[in-house]
């Protein structure tokens, strides 16, 4: 019997920029994200319990890839103009995994905001890694 879960080769991330696909941004290394929720409590005199309330805080995550051109440098100064206020740009990412079973799911990540941007350079031999964090208020299931 065949393995039935999803492997990192079915999974298709993309950054959307005003619109259009960034492909520049393509050698995902890895990504995750993080459906964001807390729980509030509280006690009342004469309650027996203790009572409990969720609140939903959007979506977050993480991607890492490796640099295949200068155009990370171009994203880094879209998302710092855009935190300055100099130009508008909207960001959102999408996320495509096709499942063993063959239908695929399709996850829409609308008007993002980044967090840290990092490069890395590990050692001589090593690949050099662009790490990104975002934030967004919601998220939606495309297919």
């Amino acid at each position: 019997m065949g393995v039935s879960r999803v492997r990192g080769q079915e999974v298709e991330v993309r950054i959307v920029r005003d619109g259009g696909f960034l492909d520049t941004l393509t050698a995902i290394q890895s990504f995750e994200w993080t459906s964001r929720t807390s729980t509030l409590e509280a006690d009342r005199l004469g309650g027996t319990t203790t009572e409990v309330d969720d609140i939903y805080h959007g979506a977050s995550g993480r991607i890492q890839m490796h640099i295949e051109s200068s155009s990370y440098l171009a994203f880094i100064e879209s998302v710092r103009d855009r935190a300055r206020r100099v130009t508008p740009v909207t960001f959102s990412i999408v996320e495509t995994m096709t499942h063993p079973d063959g239908t695929v799911s399709r996850t829409l990540f609308p008007d993002v905001f980044f967090e840290e941007q990092s490069v890395n350079v590990g050692s001589r031999a090593a690949f050099v890694e662009f790490t990104i964090a975002f934030k967004c208020e919601d998220f939606r299931r495309l297919g």
